[in-house]
């Protein structure tokens, strides 16, 4: 990746020379594929304008290509770690509701992927935050459900984690997952199965 350019930090204003050329560095970091020096430039130009379609358009931009990067490393590197937190924050930074079936899928991704990452860490609450994320955004996939009940478990929250899959097994009557993690938070919240 490259360095950021010279000049003033985003985050201390406007960058240098204005909105303008700020979008055309941040573009410019986007087009050689460091999402990580483009995303600050580019939210503060969506700070000063926001609502531009054009800025919303270069930030889901951004936000798929992180993405797309970090898909392609080991999900436990802080390396994918950092690209999956810079792709949320290009979709979040647009202001707007997602709802494009293929960036709500990928985006469902990213979050599932934060919270394997954080899970794998035992940083239970950024892993529940994420993994109820992936949930919301998709909950046809009983991945999400089984693996926010296991860090709910681990976090020593078992009625938390019976009261969510309950409700995940109301969509998902005949996922033998969920039915076996259901049973192990029956068993840590000391109740008979």
């Amino acid at each position: 990746m490259s360095a950021a350019p010279p000049g003033p930090k985003p985050e201390n204003g406007p960058p240098a020379g204005g909105v303008d050329a700020g979008y055309d560095r941040g573009m410019r970091l986007l087009e050689g594929g460091d999402f990580l020096a483009a995303l600050p430039l580019l939210r503060t130009v969506m700070e000063a304008v926001p609502g531009n379609e054009q800025i919303v358009r270069t930030l889901l931009r951004l936000g798929r290509g992180a993405a797309q990067a970090a898909l392609a490393l080991p999900v436990q590197t802080p390396e994918a770690a950092e690209l999956y937190e810079c792709s949320l924050a290009g979709y979040l930074a647009t202001g707007s509701t997602i709802s494009g079936k293929a960036d709500c899928d990928l985006l469902r991704a990213v979050c599932f992927n934060l919270g394997a990452y954080y899970h794998g860490r035992a940083l239970y609450p950024q892993a529940i935050r994420h993994y109820q994320d992936a949930l919301l955004l998709n909950p046809d996939h009983d991945d999400a459900p089984n693996n926010l009940a296991q860090v709910l478990i681990e976090d020593g929250q078992p009625l938390e984690a019976l009261a969510m899959l309950t409700a995940a097994m109301q969509r998902h009557p005949k996922s033998a997952v969920l039915q076996h993690r259901k049973e192990q938070a029956l068993k840590a919240a000391g109740r008979p199965q």
